[in-house]
């Protein structure tokens, strides 16, 4: 895999870690009422959509089971389309995929730190 996008799914991993550490044990209502909470689970999952954008077509083509679409399409509404942000939407994001996709990263890095070495 090419460095670059190594990188980005290193990014990924890592923003996604930190939505989802900023939302557990939290509520939806206590999400909703602190606003920079869900104004920085927010950004970090734009944050993942834009490393998305940068890992390389054939790399996301080699992961058909990381919904790349969403998860660019994601990025998209939250940096273009903000006054349709809606909360809900960010706090399943964060508590449902995000846990989800960490895991499928977490292999697809493990695999290539093994052809590394």
């Amino acid at each position: 895999m090419d460095e670059i996008s190594k990188n980005r799914l290193l990014d990924m991993r890592e923003y996604a870690a930190k939505a989802v550490r900023y939302i557990e044990d939290v509520s939806y209502e206590d999400f909703c009422r602190d606003e920079i909470k869900n104004l920085a689970v927010s950004r970090l999952v734009e944050i993942v959509g834009e490393a998305a954008t940068h890992v390389r077509p054939e790399v996301r083509d080699r992961f058909e089971g990381i919904p790349w679409k969403k998860i660019i399409g994601a990025r998209v509404i939250l940096a273009h389309a903000y006054m349709r942000i809606d909360l809900r939407t960010i706090y399943e994001v964060a508590s449902d995929y995000l846990p989800k996709l960490i895991e499928q990263l977490d292999k697809i890095l493990g695999n290539e730190h093994d052809h590394d070495t």
